[in-house]
């Protein structure tokens, strides 16, 4: 997989799997609240502004394809169908690499969480969630320290999606396509709710799915998305793992205190 981003990061989030507790400089960073995760809702093209309409109009107008063209083909993709299914992938990874992370329906549930400020923006950009969800800000200095009292959070974590499909190969849109993921993670320290991590990363897809005049399985689009997902969060991992070797005297112990220094003044 071709990783744009390469660099130790996710130091709580995605790392450690031998370590007892995520500490730096004496300061514990578990466990972890996931207080927010969304996504662009329609899955475009990447060289394209947005995808087809439900009805079909971009593509008639634009590429000249009828929907019909491939019986049973999909040629837009919504993350609404595929969001519940992200939001289990990061659970997954946390538990793998023995993250401490807080139930979600304990966050959730919280009356901190269910009175937060609602990010007035992210609603407006149109973003999809899992059930439960709200638009909330983990960088609230009022919503962070609440829900810490309410919850016993050490650090929350917002996470946010772009999913996106392009052409790996073909002429037009007929050949192969990949999935391409963006992931932007936050992390912020619940007593003052200042951020003390923040990154972007991106990745695509090392397998490709057919299309034929714009017009794919949506299903095995989503599968694309599903592993891509996981190899990103499992690469940076390893990454971390292998920075952590280098860094210690003993190879497999995971010192955090010299890989969070770099979130320092960020």
């Amino acid at each position: 997989m071709k990783l744009k981003v390469i660099v130790p990061v996710l130091a709580v989030f995605l790392a450690c799997s031998g370590c007892a507790s995520s500490a730096v400089g004496g300061v514990n960073r578990e466990p972890v609240a996931l207080v927010a995760l969304r996504a662009n809702n329609d899955i475009h093209w990447a060289d394209e502004e947005k995808s087809v309409q439900r009805d079909g109009s971009f593509l008639r107008d634009v590429l000249g394809v009828r929907l019909n063209t491939v019986e049973n083909a999909d040629y837009v993709s919504y993350a609404e169908l595929f969001i519940a299914e992200a939001e289990a992938i990061v659970f997954r990874v946390m538990n793998r690499e023995g993250i401490a992370a807080l139930d979600r329906d304990l966050v959730l549930g919280a009356a901190a969480y269910q009175a937060a400020r609602v990010d007035n923006r992210a609603a407006a950009r149109g973003f999809v969630t899992p059930p439960g969800y709200r638009y909330v800000s983990a960088k609230d200095k009022e919503f962070a320290p609440a829900l810490m009292a309410g919850t016993g959070a050490v650090s929350l974590a917002a996470v946010e999606f772009n999913f996106t499909k392009d052409m790996a190969s073909g002429i037009g849109k007929s050949g192969k396509m990949r999935a391409l993921v963006s992931m932007s993670l936050t992390l912020s320290d619940a007593a003052s709710g200042r951020a003390w991590y923040s990154k972007t990363l991106s990745a695509r897809s090392r397998e490709t799915i057919a299309v034929t005049s714009g017009g794919y399985n949506g299903e095995e689009l989503f599968g694309l998305f599903r592993t891509t997902i996981e190899e990103l969060a499992g690469e940076f991992a390893a990454l971390l793992r292998g920075e952590a070797a280098r860094e210690t005297p003993e190879r497999g112990t995971f010192n955090l205190n010299s890989l969070l220094n770099i979130s320092a003044g960020e």
